[in-house]
């Protein structure tokens, strides 16, 4: 009869694990194409406080990237992942982490990952008819959840 209680239990634990993992999946919405990449945003991940807009991004490349002299010459990627906090009502940005991949065959390994403060003087531009601009455009307008703070 334990046994049965057990493995009942068992089967209910990780059918409600699978269930919880894939509720915090990110949910890639397609944005916009430019020359050599795709852009999606997290819809998963915007979250809004007042008039600010955090929201993960991503860009896959067609072809491998290669940044000198962040990276030695034979280390390349094909995708990129960022995080952003938009500040819609001043049309300003900052990033507060970027990660780099190189995915092959199904496979991920991470090339690079930086993380940055968000300090009020490094607030940056949003430039008109930019790709910024683009996702701007979205984060600051598509429906948000607010943040839990």
């Amino acid at each position: 009869m334990r046994i049965k209680n057990f493995k009942a239990s068992l089967l209910l634990f990780v059918l409600l694990n699978a269930v919880a993992a894939s509720s915090i999946a990110a949910d890639w919405k397609f944005v916009t194409r430019r020359h050599n990449y795709k852009l999606f945003v997290d819809m998963e991940s915007i979250l809004a406080k007042a008039s600010d807009v955090r929201v993960w991004e991503k860009l896959v490349y067609s072809r491998p990237q290669n940044r000198q002299p962040y990276f030695p010459p034979n280390m390349t990627y094909n995708l990129e992942k960022k995080l952003y906090v938009y500040h819609c009502d001043k049309r300003t940005y900052h990033i507060l982490e970027i990660t780099t991949y190189n995915e092959q065959e199904g496979s991920s390994t991470i090339v690079s990952s930086f993380s940055f403060p968000e300090i009020p003087s490094l607030e940056n531009n949003v430039l008109p008819d930019s790709i910024l601009s683009d996702v701007f455009d979205f984060a600051c307008h598509v429906k948000r959840i607010p943040a839990q703070r």
